[in-house]
Protein backbone atom coordinates (compact mmCIF):
# COMPACT_ATOMS: atom_id res chain seq x y z
CA UNK A 1 0.00 0.00 0.00
CA UNK A 2 2.59 2.73 1.24
CA UNK A 3 5.76 0.90 0.67
CA UNK A 4 7.45 3.59 -1.41
CA UNK A 5 6.51 6.33 0.51
CA UNK A 6 9.96 5.60 3.34
CA UNK A 7 11.74 6.80 0.15
CA UNK A 8 9.97 9.90 -1.48
CA UNK A 9 10.88 12.93 0.95
CA UNK A 10 7.89 14.51 2.30
CA UNK A 11 7.12 18.25 3.57
CA UNK A 12 4.38 18.65 6.05
CA UNK A 13 3.30 21.95 6.55
CA UNK A 14 2.02 22.42 9.97
CA UNK A 15 3.57 19.01 11.84
CA UNK A 16 6.28 18.75 14.03
CA UNK A 17 8.96 16.84 12.76
CA UNK A 18 10.96 13.96 14.50
CA UNK A 19 8.98 11.34 16.68
CA UNK A 20 5.62 11.84 15.76
CA UNK A 21 5.43 9.83 12.97
CA UNK A 22 5.51 6.14 13.12
CA UNK A 23 5.38 3.42 10.31
CA UNK A 24 3.77 0.24 11.05
CA UNK A 25 4.71 -2.81 8.90
CA UNK A 26 1.62 -4.04 7.29
CA UNK A 27 0.88 -7.53 5.17
CA UNK A 28 2.95 -7.82 1.96
CA UNK A 29 6.12 -5.84 2.82
CA UNK A 30 4.19 -2.38 2.80
CA UNK A 31 4.06 0.07 5.82
CA UNK A 32 1.15 2.07 7.03
CA UNK A 33 2.36 5.83 8.32
CA UNK A 34 0.44 7.24 10.62
CA UNK A 35 1.26 10.74 12.61
CA UNK A 36 0.17 9.76 15.89
CA UNK A 37 -0.18 12.92 17.41
CA UNK A 38 -3.27 13.52 14.77
CA UNK A 39 -3.86 9.39 14.27
CA UNK A 40 -4.08 10.46 10.25
CA UNK A 41 -2.61 8.15 7.98
CA UNK A 42 -0.21 9.20 5.60
CA UNK A 43 -0.55 7.65 1.68
CA UNK A 44 1.18 7.94 -1.61
CA UNK A 45 -1.51 9.63 -4.36
CA UNK A 46 -2.06 6.46 -6.88
CA UNK A 47 0.30 4.11 -5.26
CA UNK A 48 2.89 6.32 -7.38
CA UNK A 49 6.86 5.49 -7.32
CA UNK A 50 8.02 8.80 -9.24
CA UNK A 51 10.08 11.07 -8.05
CA UNK A 52 7.85 14.15 -6.20
CA UNK A 53 5.16 11.97 -6.53
CA UNK A 54 1.86 13.46 -4.05
CA UNK A 55 0.99 12.23 -1.07
CA UNK A 56 -1.87 12.83 0.85
CA UNK A 57 -3.66 12.35 4.84
CA UNK A 58 -6.67 11.23 5.71
CA UNK A 59 -8.26 9.62 8.90
CA UNK A 60 -7.02 5.90 9.39
CA UNK A 61 -9.35 3.12 9.03
CA UNK A 62 -9.94 -0.18 11.09
CA UNK A 63 -6.75 -1.73 11.18
CA UNK A 64 -5.02 0.44 9.44
CA UNK A 65 -3.66 2.60 12.67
Amino acid sequence: MVAFVLAVPILVIGASAGPAQAATPSAGGTYTLAVTKSGMCLDVVNMSTANKALVQQWNCVGSQT
